[in-house]
């Protein structure tokens, strides 16, 4: 399973804006226009001083309070900050930009209720305050409200067509409520406002990413690169793309420089894995997925493809650990309990593969593959009215599942009801296109003629049977069963 990530960050702009005021006198003007030379050549912390030495000169000036403020918060010193900007308003209460300004710091320090009330304080002195519109907009993406959200997004961008982080937001969010469609409006209306926004073109990947048109967003993700070439979450992404695409070694290569490049980023060994597993390389893959749980071992999908790899290569002990981790986190997780049922079955473990297939049934109903193990389960040790009782109720709700189907011809031959198991054979059949069950399917109703006396038509079965076989051993077994019957029939 591929898990391609979507990053959505939170998006804060604070912005320095300096402004000569009437009232200052001549020594606190001049350390204010000092201090905006400063910020202008990235000397924060000067600017902090000179905004400082001016505040003490000038105590009743907000702007000034308002500046030091945003510097401090540019400085992640959000407490500092937060005191000036409780001045500045106590200066000037009625000012909707300083409520703005502090519930970007009470936002950044992680008190998002308060950031909420300043946010909602700078609306209602100012309706069209864009900025505090925006932030609260994001505010409510980070925490979920995804309805409210788009409501302030929807206004921001109203009142200003040009808004291109708005559109990009909007983008987000419609990724992240499964509207791929929705959010490539978004990011083609920022791209015709800003044709170089890098934003908008790997948002533009991420929606073709979930349309399934991977090499749209390989191509989208490869532009991204041209702009940002040491930028591992798309290199991760472009692998995910590439993984679809079954085009593995470049997706091999992708993760490698990701993991390069930023060590510590768990996604990039998990796709990483994922595309080693992908290509058969499940020894490769198991350590990739090592290292991705080593630096996130809160992540239940990463143990269940580790698990599924280890499955592959024989480790079913490890394996059955991994599925277990990943019912710890997540007692829902139906294929978690399917393969563990199905390592449990092959290890004689019957009993404890039934209340795995029972309980992934019960959670899934239309899982066929859970369905299948839970009536085979039963038919192995001999429980076969249910599992004739399970597959019938499949098969009704399902009538187009050639595996419940198939199944179920063996619990109604078990029961010695050839003439139904072969009905039901026969029906699979017209649902089936893979060969290789095909040939499955037509060996069973042989050998259920064969049961039956009917040689001949058994005969007939086993020859369409071989016309399908691809395996060299199933083509060496069918052609010595025809001979074996060929030459009972000839005595």
């Amino acid at each position: 399973m591929i898990i391609h990530r979507l990053p959505f960050g939170l998006i804060l702009v604070l912005t320095m804006v300096f402004f000569r005021a009437i009232t200052l006198a001549d020594s606190s003007e001049f350390l204010f226009d000092k201090a905006f030379e400063a910020d202008k050549s990235g000397k924060l912390g000067e600017a902090i001083q000179l905004l400082s030495e001016a505040a003490e000169l000038d105590p009743k000036n907000s702007s000034v309070f308002n500046n030091l403020g945003v510097a401090y918060c540019r400085k992640k010193q959000y407490d500092d900050a937060i005191r000036c900007f409780d001045h500045a308003l106590g200066l000037s209460p009625h000012t909707a930009g300083i409520h703005n300004n502090r519930g970007l710091a009470y936002q950044r320090k992680g008190d998002l209720e308060r950031a909420l009330m300043d946010y909602k304080k700078a609306l209602e002195l100012d309706s069209m305050n864009l900025e505090a519109l925006y932030n609260r907009a994001i505010l409510f993406e980070k925490t979920g409200s995804s309805a409210r959200a788009k409501a302030d997004l929807k206004a921001l961008v109203t009142a200003d067509h040009s808004n291109v982080k708005a559109l990009l937001a909007m983008g987000r969010l419609n990724l992240r409520e499964g509207s791929p469609d929705e959010a490539m409006k978004n990011f083609s209306a920022a791209l015709k406002l800003d044709p170089a926004c890098i934003d908008a073109i790997s948002g533009m990947g991420d929606a073709n990413f979930l349309k399934n048109r991977f090499d749209r967003a390989v191509d989208d993700y490869s532009r991204v690169l041209n702009f940002r070439k040491q930028d591992a979450v798309t290199l991760i992404n472009r692998c995910a793309a590439f993984t679809q695409m079954r085009e593995f070694e470049d997706a091999i290569r992708d993760c490698e420089d990701a993991v390069n490049l930023n060590p510590e980023t768990p996604d990039g060994y998990y796709n990483l894995g994922n595309a080693l597993a992908a290509s058969r390389r499940d020894q490769e893959a198991t350590q990739a997925f090592n290292s991705a749980i080593k630096l996130n071992p809160q992540r239940c999908h990463y143990f269940y493809n580790r698990g599924m790899s280890l499955k592959r290569i024989g480790q079913a002990d490890a394996a059955v650990e991994d599925f277990t981790k990943v019912l710890e986190m997540d007692p829902s997780h139906v294929h978690a309990l399917n393969n563990r049922g199905i390592i449990l079955w092959a290890g004689n473990n019957i009993q404890g593969a039934v209340q795995d297939f029972s309980r992934a049934v019960d959670l899934d109903g239309k899982n066929a593959r859970a369905i299948c193990n839970l009536g085979g389960a039963y038919l192995s040790i001999g429980e076969v009215d249910k599992a004739v009782h399970v597959l019938e109720k499949a098969h009704r709700n399902y009538p187009g599942d050639p595996d419940i189907a198939i199944v179920l011809g063996d619990a109604w031959i078990e029961k010695k009801r050839l003439d139904k198991g072969i009905s039901i054979y026969r029906k699979a059949l017209e649902k089936e296109s893979d060969r290789k069950k095909k040939c499955q399917i037509h060996f069973r109703i042989g050998r259920a003629l064969e049961d039956s006396g009917n040689v001949a038509r058994a005969l007939k079965s086993y020859t369409t049977a071989l016309e399908f076989a691809g395996d060299s051993n199933a083509i060496d077994g069918l052609r010595e069963k025809i001979s074996v019957l060929k030459s009972r029939t000839n005595q």
